[in-house]
């Protein structure tokens, strides 16, 4: 609920048809989930390769790509819960008993742990508003799809193949409106609870009413009352903008990820514009910028400065490169409201030690524009847009590429330890062929360095998981 009504209100979303959200407003939106790299382990030839291919993904893309990191606070409990459920033959015998429990109790331990998993995504928007028909807007989408599909591949980055897009769709949205709850109650847990609701609900009424996507997804509790936050489901949320005017024109590449890491999530919308139309807006601000600049300042630094940027982006756009703007939006959440204005500080500081000398907006009244732009479904807000977006060519794009941490923590996995460099709960599932297409590890160590002992840990977390395990140690 909401102060003045019900927080399904707030979600734009019709239905999902066909793994496609079907806006209210008569838009449709596709979500992809991205396989990220492992960026920093490749060599410095890879990396530019990788950056290069992201950059170039944006010349076939649509117009308007909304890229989405979000990231969560990693819970022990469903792994624990996959332990009990599971039933092995074994199960009855003394030794397999107590090993299974002092499992369960290391990973009850961790609850405790500072870990977080980081999930990526792509969204784009049907941009053919021509046409209804439904056969057309899918072919559309999905040959989309099949564009980011091919274009990820050269970033050596994967997208996500489900075996049922509706529920991948639903189950994402589900988790997002509904961060604290998703914990202790799933999408699949929801559905069903929703579902038997309605038909108490007919049968007592002698009624026929169906419940809507929204049903579903509504968050307990979405409040905007605050002056600097906002408050989905038991967690404050507030916002910071990147100014777009000091955003360097090159970056380094995986320069966001301090923050990322931190728990917080990032938005970056890329506006692709009509060559034609950058050409002759160039034109018109130098012209602007002679006619009223003095004669005796028109040598100055700052009128070399702009006359040079110009240049550069008239030959850029002469080499068939195209021009871009862009938004950046970091989002800080946090169960406590305290704790939420300590991590906006901690960024704060944070940015203020970045050599770019970055400064950004922070959210001050109407925050519910923030958490449009915030919600998977391209909402962006054209005055916030316009005000702090950045100019870019194709090339400088290469330092946004954000898909730069590979996935180590599976809901479904065995926990194998804790990351020393991310400190994450490292837990994998090799099974999981919604991730992979097989299961075969290789484990590489020099001798000593406890390939064994790593094959043997690995084993007992499977059985204890419910897979049978045979070990042939030639």
């Amino acid at each position: 609920a909401t102060r003045n009504g019900w927080s399904q209100d707030e979600i734009p979303l019709a239905e999902v048809k066909d793994g496609i959200c079907c806006m209210k407003d008569n838009t449709y939106v596709k979500i992809i989930e991205v396989e990220a790299t492992d960026y920093k382990q490749n060599r410095i030839d890879t990396k530019l390769a990788i950056a290069s291919s992201f950059a170039t993904m944006f010349t076939t893309a649509p117009v308007t790509v909304h890229l989405k990191v979000l990231t969560e606070s990693i819970s022990v409990a469903g792994l624990v819960k996959n332990l009990q459920r599971a039933k092995y033959i074994t199960e009855n015998e003394e030794w397999f008993l107590r090993r299974k429990n002092d499992h369960i109790e290391s990973l009850n331990k961790m609850i405790s742990q500072d870990s977080y998993q980081t999930k990526y995504y792509i969204i784009f928007k049907y941009e053919d508003k021509a046409t209804s028909n439904w056969d057309a807007i899918f072919s559309s989408i999905y040959s989309t799809y099949n564009l980011f599909f091919s274009a990820l591949q050269e970033c050596n980055c994967s997208v996500v193949v489900n075996e049922n897009e509706n529920d991948f769709t639903m189950e994402m949205l589900y988790n997002f409106f509904n961060p604290r709850t998703h914990i202790v109650e799933t999408y699949e847990d929801r559905f069903n609870r929703i579902l038997s609701d309605y038909e108490l609900y007919n049968a007592t009424h002698k009624d026929t009413r169906q419940p809507t996507e929204t049903d579903i997804l509504g968050s307990k509790g979405l409040y905007f009352e605050g002056t600097d936050y906002w408050q989905m489901d038991g967690m404050y949320y507030t916002h910071l903008l990147l100014h777009g005017n000091s955003v360097p024109e090159v970056l380094t590449t995986g320069w966001l990820d301090e923050f990322i890491r931190n728990g917080v999530d990032m938005d970056l919308y890329v506006v692709r514009k009509a060559s034609e139309m950058v050409k002759m807006e160039t034109e018109a601000a130098l012209r602007a910028k002679l006619m009223f600049t003095p004669m005796k300042k028109r040598n100055s630094d700052s009128m070399d400065s702009f006359t040079s940027n110009i240049t550069s982006i008239q030959k850029a756009l002469e080499s068939k490169q195209e021009y871009y703007e862009f938004i950046i939006m970091i989002t800080l959440k946090s169960p406590l409201l305290s704790h939420l204005y300590q991590l906006r500080d901690t960024i704060k500081t944070q940015f203020k030690k970045q050599p770019y000398g970055i400064s950004f907006e922070e959210v001050y009244k109407d925050s519910r524009k923030y958490f449009k732009m915030y919600m998977p479904f391209m909402c962006i807000d054209r005055k916030l847009f316009n005000k702090y977006s950045r100019g870019c060519i194709t090339e400088s794009l290469m330092g946004l590429f954000p898909f730069t941490f590979s996935r180590t923590f599976d809901q479904t996995g065995f926990v194998l330890g804790i990351n020393e460099e991310s400190n994450d709960i490292v837990a994998i599932n090799n099974f999981n062929n919604k991730y992979y297409s097989n299961a075969n590890i290789s484990i590489l160590g020099t001798s000593g360095g406890g390939k064994t002992y790593f094959m043997c840990m690995l084993g007992s977390h499977m059985l204890f998981n419910g897979y049978r395990t045979f070990y042939l140690c030639p």
